[in-house]
């Protein structure tokens, strides 16, 4: 099991590598940087489907300078690349909603750090006596134009798991800690919640509320938005001595799909843009 687990990384590690530099190239293209465009083709699960299902055809299509008559793009690089891959997801596209659209057009660039951890699973030693250095989790990085995006000043947002027992050829995966990131929202930009205020009659007197006195509570309360992504639950939070089972069920449900979703971003979407891009991802 040791030796399965060490080779498999130190595989996924050295095509990681070869296949970062495809990456950068892809991104150049995708971002303009490079004279080359990408070759859209004739597709009806293409790039004119992917438009239609985020509603960007029409009026929204003719803002962004796209043409889904003939899968053509007039303009350099490749707009809303990102944002069409992930519709093309099942498991992403369905935390995306449509006041994510217009943030989303902003991402840059998704990619995939592994982490390593020497002796991170069973025991016994590696080379020089040491305990092999295999994977044990990863950090998806999403790379934002920062300077155009008038949503949040964040370049770069992370989401990082740790996963003792990535590469072990039996079990489910053990997450170990799943940790997001602040997103710093520009003012009044904040578009993962919404206020709202109720009417209250005071049911008792207090400091602040006579019997009987209507007064006004506000709160924010959460709407559907793909980056609730940066914000996971604590695994703390599944603690069977505190909750009982339907809510013990219900949050690790909650940490089930949030992986999935990692683990799409991870070996579907990041490593096949391109064929989610066009829908050729059979």
């Amino acid at each position: 099991r040791q030796e399965y687990a060490r080779e498999r990384s130190d595989l996924e590690e050295k095509y990681a590598a070869l296949a970062d530099q495809i990456f950068v190239k892809r991104t150049e293209i995708i971002s303009a940087g490079s004279e080359k465009y990408l070759d859209i083709p004739d597709t009806p699960t293409g790039l004119a489907k992917n438009l239609q299902s985020l509603n960007l055809t029409g009026e929204r299509a003719t803002e962004k300078n796209l043409s889904t008559d003939d899968h053509t793009l007039e303009v350099p690089g490749v707009p809303n690349f990102w944002l069409c891959t992930m519709a093309n997801s099942e498991e992403v596209s369905a935390m995306v909603s449509e006041i994510d659209l217009d943030c989303l057009e902003y991402l840059t660039d998704i990619r995939c750090e592994m982490h390593h951890d020497c002796g991170n699973i069973g025991e016994g030693s590696g080379e020089d006596g040491d305990s092999p250095d295999v994977a044990s989790g990863f950090t998806l990085s999403f790379h934002f134009d920062a300077q155009k995006n008038p949503y949040f000043k964040n370049s770069v947002l992370t989401k990082r798991y740790e996963v003792p027992n990535m590469y072990e050829e039996e079990g489910d995966p053990l997450l170990h800690e799943v940790t997001g990131c602040v997103i710093d929202w520009r003012p009044r930009k904040c578009f993962t919640h919404r206020t709202v205020k109720k009417k209250r009659q005071s049911t008792s007197d207090d400091d602040l509320h006579s019997l009987g006195n209507k007064y006004t509570v506000i709160k924010r309360v959460p709407v559907h938005s793909f980056f609730h992504f940066f914000n996971p639950p604590k695994l703390q939070d599944a603690d069977p001595d505190v909750l009982d089972e339907d809510e013990l069920g219900a949050v690790e449900e909650i940490f089930h799909k949030d992986y999935e979703v990692a683990t799409a971003i991870r070996c579907q979407l990041i490593p096949r843009a391109v064929q989610w891009f066009i829908g050729d991802f059979e």
